[in-house]
């Protein structure tokens, strides 16, 4: 098998290897860890850093599917992560539209049509900002007091704080105070 190059594609519990010469093979992950450990007799809590005698495939599998075969806890956190980096991100370009809308698209005046839009506009930005912070906040309590319940009612009661005094204490105030809603 020398010169042959092996190609792995990673599906949700199967790892499909081509080899070069046409042949493949669909092994379930697994099964495949398990082998490859057995191989190298090298336990899965170990380092992923590549080893003597190991093949490649070995270690692709081990970081994928980990030794239970499904997403680890770390793995998990980083996805929390990344989605509450892009809300947050998503947040920023909203709040910074109103801006360039109203220096490009209105000159610079002030209308009625601007107000409307820029509001919604606001509103959305704020929604995304608390569930992304929110997000981040569960992934470091998460770390560092590591307890997923304490981590998700943190999360989930700053982000009913963040809605209650972001949205419903002004919708309260301009019901009692009898102000026109927003069209």
């Amino acid at each position: 098998m020398g010169s042959q190059l092996v190609r792995h594609e990673y599906t949700p519990k199967f790892v499909r290897m081509s080899i070069s010469g046409g042949t493949s093979q669909t092994r379930d992950r697994r099964t495949l860890v398990q082998r490859c450990v057995l191989r190298s007799n090298v336990s899965l809590s170990g380092s992923l850093k590549p080893q003597l005698g190991r093949p490649d495939a070995c270690i692709a599998a081990e970081k994928v599917a980990g030794p239970s075969g499904r997403i680890s806890q770390r793995q998990s956190l980083k996805l929390v992560h990344l989605l509450s980096l892009f809300t947050v991100t998503g947040s920023i370009i909203l709040l910074m539209t109103p801006a360039a809308y109203h220096r490009i698209l209105e000159q610079g005046e002030d209308s009625e049509h601007f107000h409307r839009i820029a509001g919604k506009i606001l509103l959305a930005a704020m929604a995304l900002l608390a569930i992304g912070m929110c997000g981040d906040l569960y992934v470091i309590c998460e770390l560092v007091i590591n307890s997923t319940r304490i981590s998700i009612i943190a999360a989930a009661s700053m982000l009913v704080l963040f809605y209650s005094l972001w949205f419903a204490l002004p919708l309260a105030v301009r019901t009692r105070s009898g102000r026109k809603k927003l069209e």
